[in-house]
């Protein structure tokens, strides 16, 4: 019977530990941009962590200077596929569309 009492407080216990975490981290309501730059950066590191680790497997090929074909071939995935993670990354700012597109296509 103590066991059940122990277990069924637990919604207690949490709404007490939410409080205290919400104490000690407060939030800043008017936070300011002091460096754009740094901003941009921050977001860049938000978006690709929201990426999915397939395609920034792809993204880590092409950086090494693989060809879609070639990356195509050594992950067993289609091109099709291949260029479906590039149209992400580039979407996401992760890689820029001349990279992998010659600016004379």
């Amino acid at each position: 019977m103590d066991n059940i009492r122990k277990n069924a407080n637990t919604h207690k216990y949490c709404k007490n530990l939410t409080s205290k975490i919400n104490n000690i981290f407060t939030s800043k309501e008017n936070t300011k941009i002091s460096s754009v730059k740094k901003h941009e950066n921050f977001n860049k590191k938000v978006y690709s962590n929201n990426l999915e680790f397939i395609q920034q497997k792809s993204l880590q090929l092409i950086n090494k200077g693989l060809s879609i074909k070639e990356i195509a071939k050594k992950r067993n995935l289609k091109e099709n596929t291949i260029w479906q993670h590039l149209t992400n990354l580039i979407e996401h700012h992760q890689i820029q569309i001349k990279k992998i597109i010659s600016t004379k296509k």
